[in-house]
């Protein structure tokens, strides 16, 4: 049993409260066919959500004398390279200090923080035991030697992303917002902003009044999802030329694997793989009429880590070479990593873990810390090594899809929603020939109860209605 989940926000409004609710509608299918995708669109917070999830990212420490980031305002995406990190959490701390979820932010700190206890004293025992020490650094030489016997070299994957996607299209429809900032969204939550807000701190996930905070000249659109899915299925119907089996997170990405086209079309020079991946981007941008940056590298995840080294519209081939990939990987802070959220940066962090040398450096702690299942994750990451071949069906156990939009309260509203992540399912449903059925309806309260409610469909069906 496989399963599609929808996430989407709900809000309503009325004189005297406010009712916040998370809603999720999860698909389950069955395969039908061979191929099984993923797509995951994550957009879990509300409006108020959002900015405190980024507010309560934020303390005063004693000994600096500087707010510091406490949730972690992270500001390594493009075009974030020059941000006041300071002047920006100052902002974001001042706008809403002792909200309910800033208390609840708070808990989970203090859960972080006793995790982090309880593992540097697991660490501190660990180092005592000479013994124990010893049968550890046997397993993490074993399984270091285990994994670069994995290590392929040979395979060739190219990540496409559209640079700032909803903002360029609009940008691309209305010429005149070119050289202002600009971001897709409203006061209670922006989407996506182009490179000249960055530089002031704006980003996406971001309330929309704050990101006016920080820069008061920003220009806020709302969303048009029509435009953006019909620009995107032009993008996707390029890249499926190279690699039909293409995997994407979203409207705006997409990795292919491009070794199979390659070997028939007999390129196997670095210059030659670098003309084609430009002119695919060429191609995406005459059809889109938006650029888009490309990383190529031997895996998934180093392709998707070299996207984001010559944006915007810019493209960087990592050399299949073990040295080269290392260096690379040394000073990469661990958020970069995908696959590392929030809370593993934090316990990472904790542990003086920062980087991805840091993990190499600290093999044996990571070790006794962690479980079996995060150490070899976090190894494996920090070696390099990302899956080289496009999942099998049996791998695949999930697939899920969601939607940002602004703030709603009628039920007609709610059901419009619903018939556009319908939609979305459907497509790519019938795209890998695959059907559902059974939808599931989770609610979370703005007290963070959870209610769900599911039912079977009367047929495995694809189709948008029946969904």
């Amino acid at each position: 049993m496989e399963n599609i989940k929808y996430n989407f926000e709900l809000k309503s409004n009325s004189n005297s409260c406010r009712t916040l609710l998370n809603c999720y509608l999860f698909c389950y299918f069955r395969l039908i066919n061979i191929k099984l995708f993923k797509r995951i669109i994550f957009l879990k917070m509300d409006p108020e959500q959002a900015l405190k999830n980024l507010a309560m990212q934020n303390e005063f420490n004693v000994e600096t004398g500087k707010v510091e980031p406490a949730f972690h305002y992270f500001a390594h995406k493009a075009g974030m390279q020059g941000v006041d990190k300071e002047k920006v959490a100052k902002i974001i701390a001042d706008a809403s200090k002792n909200s309910r979820y800033y208390l609840k932010q708070m808990e989970k700190k203090q859960k972080y923080e006793q995790q982090i206890a309880a593992m540097k004293e697991k660490i501190e025992k660990f180092w005592k035991d000479k013994q124990y020490v010893k049968s550890v650094q046997v397993i993490v030489d074993k399984k270091l030697h285990e994994l670069e016997k994995e290590r392929i070299l040979s395979r060739t994957w190219v990540h496409f992303d559209l640079d700032m996607f909803f903002v360029a299209v609009e940008i691309r429809d209305n010429p005149e917002l070119k050289d202002k900032p600009v971001a897709v969204g409203g006061m209670a939550m922006i989407s996506t902003a182009n490179y000249i807000a960055r530089q002031y701190g704006v980003r996406s996930a971001m309330p929309g009044f704050i990101a006016k905070r920080l820069c008061p000249e920003l220009v806020l659109i709302n969303g048009n999802f029509q435009k953006y899915e019909e620009t995107s299925r032009k993008f996707k119907a390029i890249l499926e030329e190279y690699d039909p089996d293409y995997d994407s997170a979203g409207l705006d990405e997409a990795a292919l694997d491009i070794t199979n086209y390659l070997n028939e079309n007999g390129i196997t020079k670095e210059e030659d793989i670098m003309k084609l991946c430009h002119n695919i981007r060429m191609r995406i941008n005459e059809a889109t009429g938006i650029t888009c940056s490309c990383g190529i590298g031997p895996n998934k995840m180093l392709a998707k880590l070299s996207t984001e080294i010559n944006k915007p519209n810019g493209q960087y081939l990592m050399k299949s070479n073990r040295e080269e990939i290392m260096n690379f990987l040394a000073k990469l802070p661990i958020r970069k990593i995908p696959g590392i959220g929030s809370q593993s940066e934090q316990l990472l962090n904790g542990l003086g873990i920062k980087t991805c040398s840091d993990i190499l450096n600290h093999l044996p702690e990571l070790y006794v810390a962690f479980t079996e299942n995060a150490f070899e994750f976090f190894l494996r990451s920090a070696l390099g090594l990302g899956r080289c071949y496009h999942e099998l069906p049996e791998e695949r156990k999930s697939v899920s899809v969601s939607r940002t939009f602004p703030v709603i309260s009628k039920v007609e509203d709610m059901e419009k929603k619903i018939h556009e992540l319908a939609g979305m399912v459907s497509e790519d449903l019938k795209h890998y020939k695959k059907k559902a059925k059974h939808i599931t309806l989770i609610v979370k309260t703005h007290n963070f109860d959870v209610r769900n409610h599911g039912t079977p469909l009367d047929k495995y069906t694809n189709d948008e209605k029946d969904i």
